[in-house]
């Protein structure tokens, strides 16, 4: 990968690192994610000691489900968080997610390990579509 411009969006470099989804089980995701050292948004959380933020682990989620509903959506709630381990520059994570849609909101189960050992966090999410298709959600899933 090249190497990541400090001034590039966060959201531009996930763009960059998000791979495609895989389905694990019937209606499960599962992705590995690995943020590089050089990932902006380590920049600025933490400067002397990296840490991702919790925000961009909901970002990457939500970017995620975007990718597999091909609907552009908007997070409304973030619950039940715990954000138990630091995410550390070029860890590889593993991420499971299990959404479930109902009309135009996709409500999403999260978690986080670190490559399916310790547990960096989880939460659950819910997102409404801001754009709509001639395909209801769940027939995009």
């Amino acid at each position: 990968m090249d190497k990541m411009n400090p001034r590039m969006t966060i959201e531009k470099a996930l763009q960059m690192i998000l791979p495609e989804p895989q389905q694990n089980g019937p209606g499960g995701i599962v992705f590995d994610l690995c943020f590089p050292a050089d990932f902006p948004a380590f920049s600025g959380h933490f400067p002397d000691e990296k840490i991702l933020p919790a925000v961009v682990q909901v970002m990457s989620i939500k970017m995620m489900m975007e990718k597999v509903t091909r609907a552009t959506l908007c997070v409304r709630a973030v619950s039940k968080a715990r954000f138990k381990n630091p995410v550390l520059p070029d860890q590889t994570l593993r991420i499971s997610c299990i959404p479930v849609h109902q009309d135009e909101t996709v409500l999403v189960s999260v978690k986080i390990t670190d490559m399916g050992t310790i547990e960096k966090s989880r939460f659950e999410l819910a997102c409404t579509t801001t754009n709509h298709s001639k395909r209801p959600i769940n027939q995009r899933l």
